[in-house]
């Protein structure tokens, strides 16, 4: 006897379009997280504004580095939670 073990094509397409909206939002969240920790700062103003000062997001004013602390923490416990 032989045993038909092969997924369904639905099955197959569910399971990456999963996939592929969990990495979807993943690079949109890794996108916009640091404009808005950013926004604010003098820095990231003139910086994006090209030195008028008036920021289109209001966020947290945060520098750079503080950015990339929180960042850096912040896929550090999404690979120590995920199983």
């Amino acid at each position: 006897m032989t045993e038909n073990n092969t997924l369904p094509v639905w099955k197959i397409v569910a399971i990456g379009s999963a996939l592929f909206a969990a990495q979807f939002a993943w690079v949109i969240y890794n996108t916009y997280v640091p404009l808005f920790l950013q926004a604010g700062s003098v820095k990231f103003d003139a910086l994006i504004q090209g030195g008028n000062g008036a920021a289109l997001v209001v966020g947290f004013g945060l520098s750079a580095v503080q950015t990339g602390f929180i960042m850096s923490l912040d896929n550090i416990a999404a690979f120590i939670l995920q199983p």
